[in-house]
């Protein structure tokens, strides 16, 4: 550490359900400024496409802008989108996502129409970069909504067009593109931190059908759809987004995208982290701090937090975590200083999540501790 005032980096993802990932740095850093008062504190929320995204970039300085689109069952809502420059970013969470379904779960009829509604939007407002962050998804439509917006014609085999949702996938034969016009130089990028292909056992509905309400026989026969559309998908568009990784993200919406829209894949926690400036943060932190609802071993694997703690480790600055628990084991070999868990401080989950801003903020506390230990 320097000898000036120390300077601690906090940059913790939402905790689902109990608090977003700003009024987790505000806790925090209310802990950190009463231990260590001469501190430097720098926020930094953070996120990885899903739910929260837009609200982190807003927060990192983007501006809001409201567009039409529609909920998961394809209701007229509107939603609002992040915009810098040429730059818009859609959330899929916040446009159609499961969590507007409350306890319901609706496998076959949510879509993805909303987020094509949402880009057909932004496209026609002028803006030619896009990023549709894909995490949060109730639907396993194949992409159908999204292409429906965009103009394509999904089709039975007896040539009609089929509902945009989970329900038309498991009935399209055939996809009309014809009508899908993009503006000359737009680019797309899917930014969400799952790399499951589109159908088979690790595929969208195999794996995150479940989660969204589908029964075994609607996994087995949306996955034979998305085998079927992978297929149409290929003889219509002339690319085959099976063999994208990355592809089943959002109910297959990327390998939609990528087939039909020329979309890419990118990873969400590097594309948030980059737009809020994290690395140029990182390197005036004398100590990080990141965190998210539960760490456990996926949290290394493309999530926010990890992310954070890898560039940390690569940077040579301490890190923290602060989640609301934290799997045993699940810090061994990370090169984390020190790990806090809400849940074993307030003796329950439950109590956890009722007091998470104390808890927080008793957190932000033992930081403080920490930043000033040796100096």
């Amino acid at each position: 550490m320097s000898s000036s005032a120390p300077c601690v980096l906090l940059a913790p993802d939402k905790f689902k359900a109990s608090a977003s990932a700003a009024a987790v740095v505000a806790a925090l850093a209310d802990g950190v400024r009463h231990s260590a008062p001469g501190s430097v504190v720098i926020g930094r929320p953070i996120a990885d496409g899903g739910d929260g995204t837009v609200d982190v970039l807003l927060h990192g300085g983007y501006r809001p802008m409201g567009v039409p689109a529609a909920d998961v069952l394809g209701r007229p809502r509107v939603t609002v989108v992040a915009t810098r420059g040429g730059l818009a970013v859609i959330e899929l969470a916040s446009t159609c996502g499961l969590a507007q379904l409350g306890s319901r779960r609706e496998p076959l009829r949510a879509t993805s129409l909303g987020l094509g509604v949402a880009l057909r939007e932004v496209l026609a407002a002028g803006f030619r970069d896009v990023v549709l962050g894909l995490g949060g998804s109730a639907s396993t439509d194949g992409g159908l909504g999204l292409l429906t917006a965009m103009g394509a014609r999904g089709l039975d085999v007896r040539g009609r067009v089929v509902p945009p949702d989970g329900a038309g996938l498991l009935r399209l034969t055939d996809l009309d593109v014809s009508g899908i016009d993009l503006p000359v130089g737009v680019r797309i990028r899917l930014a969400c931190d799952v790399v499951s292909p589109m159908h088979g056992p690790a595929g969208a509905a195999t794996v995150f059908g479940p989660q969204k309400g589908a029964s075994p026989t609607e996994v087995a026969s949306l996955d034979a759809a998305l085998v079927r559309l992978a297929g149409v998908l290929r003889e219509r568009c002339g690319a085959d987004p099976a063999q994208t990784p990355g592809a089943g993200a959002a109910g297959a919406v990327a390998g939609a995208a990528i087939a039909a829209l020329g979309a890419e894949v990118v990873d969400g926690a590097v594309f948030v982290l980059t737009a809020t400036g994290f690395d140029e943060a990182l390197a005036t932190a004398d100590l990080v701090v990141t965190g998210e609802g539960s760490w456990d071993a996926q949290s290394l694997l493309g999530k926010g937090p990890g992310e954070v703690v890898r560039r940390a480790r690569q940077a040579g600055v301490p890190a923290v975590v602060v989640a609301g628990q934290i799997d045993a084991g699940s810090l061994d070999g990370t090169g984390v200083v020190m790990g806090v868990s809400l849940a074993e401080v307030a003796g329950s989950v439950d109590r956890a999540i009722v007091d998470v801003l104390p808890l927080l903020r008793g957190a932000g506390v033992a930081v403080g501790e920490l930043l000033l230990r040796d100096r």
